[in-house]
């Protein structure tokens, strides 16, 4: 399409027949009045065609008139004869209305977050910072301050070792990270103490620097004292050093926990059902009718898919799938035995995640007492060998009393 037919789209413009003995005069007249014609072509000996604007159009009169040429309209083309033809359809022009506003909403805002490279920082944590630094769906993009987000974000999610923010189009890609577990190698230069981290019964002692405070067989609290920064001496006097070293203890981890002898077994009877609901940009919408459960008992399994168009401009739609799986519940009795070791199992299940990794198991225990016909109370104990040294840096500036022996 020539420039000259696109600009005329846009503003209008109508073919035209010219029937008359004085063609050329009718041509040279509208150049010499700079009436722009385009596309000109003769049709026959007294004939012409051509295409020309709405406002030149309007200029014709006088020169048919002067050279006896009968002009006709063969075509009428571009947006202002579409507006007329519809302007009694209002229910078209809100949709074309609404139609470009939406696209122009979504062309400049953002519309969709994608992020990569998490694995311990789960997502809806990672969206939960990023609304907060006001980068989230709806936002405008010329609003958004990458370098204030990728700073809160860094301040607020310790395990982030570093973030980037690309924003192409309304779609915002964010890649993180994350810490590596290193050690970091302490300041023997800064003065500190030993304090017990938990509590136990000393069973060794290895200071390397510091004054000892607690023997072998002492029973210390959780932050008690263990080795002095303070040391005192008749020939150098009070002096400040990193106290370091390893002190052992015999430490206890419990856990305790009620469990009943009668149960509810869940007999599955092959029924489901599933319920959708569907959400874009942050903003959810239920695909059913009913949101009562489908199933007088029934466990629910959730699973979320993302759809989206190879275009930044066109948010994803994540459709939720909601799957209820229908059960009878059914009465059933264990042996005191059976629980007792159910009991055991699902207590040492939480104590292994409590027990550091670097601290001995030596023994364990369970002890359980039944309560009443129904009821049984288990304790599960582990004995550990662990180091329980902490360091606690002094402060200078306070007057402690060190009780140095």
């Amino acid at each position: 399409m020539s420039p000259e037919r696109l600009a005329g789209s846009v503003r209008g413009y109508v073919e035209i027949c010219a029937d008359g003995y004085f063609c050329e005069r009718f041509l040279n007249i509208c150049i010499h009045r700079e009436i722009f014609l385009w596309d000109v072509r003769r049709l026959g000996e007294n004939r012409i065609c051509a295409c020309i604007g709405i406002e030149d159009f309007k200029r014709l009169r006088s020169v048919a008139t002067k050279t006896k040429t009968r002009v006709r309209i063969t075509k009428r083309v571009g947006l202002p004869f579409f507006l007329h033809r519809y302007r009694k359809r209002k229910a078209l022009i809100a949709g074309c209305a609404l139609f470009f506003l939406i696209l122009w909403y979504l062309s400049t805002h953002i519309v969709g977050i994608d992020i990569t490279g998490n694995e311990r920082i789960t997502p809806a944590k990672i969206l939960r910072e990023l609304k907060g630094a006001g980068l989230s769906y709806g936002v405008s993009v010329k609003k958004v301050d990458r370098s204030h987000v990728r700073n809160r974000l860094m301040t607020e999610l310790d395990d982030l070792a570093w973030v980037g923010i690309n924003i192409k189009g309304s779609r915002a890609y964010i890649e993180v990270k994350e810490r590596l577990d290193t050690f970091i190698e302490p300041d023997r230069t800064v003065p500190c103490d030993i304090v017990a981290e938990r509590s136990g019964t000393v069973k060794l002692l290895e200071v390397k620097n510091g004054q000892t405070m607690v023997k072998t067989g002492q029973y210390v609290e959780e932050g008690d004292l263990l080795v002095s920064g303070v040391v005192d001496s008749d020939k150098v006097g009070i002096r400040y050093v990193h106290s370091y070293g390893e002190i052992y203890a015999e430490t206890i981890f419990e856990k305790s926990g009620e469990y009943t002898l009668e149960y509810i077994e869940k007999i599955y009877t092959g029924k489901e059902k599933n319920r959708y609901k569907a959400s874009v940009m942050g903003k959810s919408f239920n695909l059913f009718l009913r949101d009562n459960q489908p199933f007088e008992y029934s466990d629910c399994k959730e699973t979320q898919r993302e759809y989206r168009l190879p275009f930044d401009a066109i948010p994803s739609l994540f459709v939720e799938e909601r799957k209820f799986l229908e059960y009878v519940p059914q009465k059933k009795k264990r042996s005191l035995e059976e629980t007792v070791k159910l009991g055991e199992k699902e207590l040492m299940a939480e104590l292994d995640k409590e027990v550091p990794d670097d601290a001995e198991i030596t023994d364990k225990k369970t002890l359980f007492s039944q309560k009443g016909k129904n009821k049984v109370e288990i304790t599960v104990k582990y004995v550990c060998n662990q180091d329980i040294a902490g360091q606690r840096t002094i402060d200078k500036t306070e007057n402690l009393e060190y009780d140095v022996e």
